[in-house]
């Protein structure tokens, strides 16, 4: 990637380009210019210089305003692409989830040409963009249904991704999938089916997930999987099942602490003794 001054030089470029190429003579040259231009904007922006990230979305609409997903389809989805960075990095960056649920639906455009029939690998690097998009924008807001919106993203991705042909993005998007599902319920609900579904793509990830070849991973797994029992534990009010939490949760500690993971062996030490303090109640 450039460094700061290559950008600023490649900016000021784009600037008095548009100002030789006139968009009434040459639309569809002055609309690249205007996208090139949003792209090295946006790259700025995620350097610190966030109110760039305006600038940059105004350019990429304009070249927008000029793409046609008939006639220009591949300008017209890259703008789309173009345009999901600039809000996925607003977003991220400025803890905008306005900006954020934006980012998702501006891929999601894109996706109207970069089909998985024509372009399987498009397809999968947008969609993980659109779970990033929405991933991000669910720890935000904090509500069941931005989590779930999540895991839509990554069961679609999981029917294309698989065990044979990508086995550690699909151990990846298992874990993402279990820990979306999760956090869903933790919001007063307890669905049985969810939960049974985030068990499942968890064991999934163990399946590849070793503790001695993948330590954190395997602690970061059982970790959620003290999550789940937990959650049907107390809603169940089931002792069987706490006891899982409790096993779960003694794993990843130990994982943690004979892998010197500072904080994370405190979130897992504070799990157990919850668990415990619930098991002490039978």
């Amino acid at each position: 990637m450039a460094d700061r001054q290559e950008l600023l030089d490649m900016v000021e470029q784009y600037r008095t380009g548009l100002k030789q190429v006139k968009k009434t003579k040459d639309p569809l040259k002055w609309a690249d210019i205007q996208n090139n231009l949003a792209v090295r904007l946006r790259q700025l922006a995620e350097e610190g210089d966030r109110e760039l990230f305006r600038e940059a979305e105004v350019a990429c609409r304009k070249a927008l305003g000029i793409y046609n997903r008939t006639r220009n389809p591949a300008r017209w989805a890259d703008a789309w692409v173009n345009m999901g960075n600039i809000l996925y990095g607003k977003g991220h960056m400025g803890d905008d989830e306005a900006a954020l649920a934006k980012a998702s639906e501006a891929y999601e455009h894109a996706l109207e040409v970069y089909t998985l029939e024509n372009d399987r690998d498009t397809w999968s690097r947008l969609m993980s963009n659109v779970a990033m998009a929405r991933g991000r924008r669910a720890v935000m807001v904090g509500s069941a249904e931005a989590y779930l919106a999540t895991a839509r993203t990554l069961r679609s991705m999981l029917t294309v991704i698989t065990h044979d042909v990508q086995p550690d993005w699909w151990a990846s998007l298992n874990y993402s999938l279990a820990d979306a599902l999760l956090m869903s319920q933790q919001f007063g609900g307890c669905d049985v089916e969810l939960l049974a579904e985030a068990s499942e793509a968890l064991e999934n990830c163990l399946s590849l997930w070793t503790r001695e070849e993948l330590p954190l991973n395997w602690a970061q797994a059982r970790q959620a999987q003290g999550g789940v029992a937990l959650t049907l534990g107390q809603a169940m009010n089931d002792a069987d099942r706490l006891r899982e939490a409790e096993r779960a949760y003694a794993d990843a500690l130990e994982a943690y602490r004979t892998e010197d993971v500072p904080g994370a062996d405190m979130q897992a030490e504070r799990m157990l003794k919850q668990v415990r303090e619930l098991l002490g109640a039978f």
